[in-house]
């Protein structure tokens, strides 16, 4: 569930900036539009190559199941294993800075995060979710300006 978190992030983030990228797009003249959307960061396969959510006006029943996901995966990792996002959010807390946790949950966290840390850190802003989520769990994709209404 911690690397299906990050994919569905990654998703979200793909959805933003295509609904972000068209509007911008679309005020610009054609040939300045073309250089500019060379610049917009790709997508991913997935996203991509989907052409009903490249095609899609309006991205706002996606973007709050996706929301919907993304905090039920937080969850779910939570609940395994409490140590694992704040030691992603805050690598001083890795296990071998605490003799608080039990050994289980130290060889886990350790395993995760040596295996998937660098994917968490190579996709911009992913980090900065988890540590909403963290701070804020009622509130933390609303907070974040990840909502549905400004996809509309």
């Amino acid at each position: 569930m911690f690397c299906v978190t990050l994919l569905k992030i990654k998703l979200l983030f793909d959805i933003i900036t295509l609904r972000g990228g068209r509007k911008l797009l679309l005020k610009l003249p054609p040939e300045l539009a073309a250089m500019v959307e060379a610049y917009i960061p790709p997508f991913t396969d997935v996203v991509r190559n989907n052409h009903q959510i490249m095609n899609m006006k309006n991205h706002t029943e996606l973007v709050a199941d996706l929301t919907h996901q993304i905090k039920t995966c937080f969850e779910a990792v939570e609940k395994a294993n409490i140590h694992l996002w704040p030691s992603l959010v805050n690598p001083e807390l890795r296990p071998g800075g605490s003799r608080h946790r039990p050994s289980n949950d130290k060889r886990t966290v350790d395993f995760v995060l040596d295996r998937c840390y660098d994917s968490w850190v190579e996709t911009p802003g992913a980090i900065d979710v988890i540590k909403i989520l963290l701070d804020f769990p009622d509130r933390a994709l609303e907070m974040a300006g990840i909502n549905s209404g400004e996809l509309s």
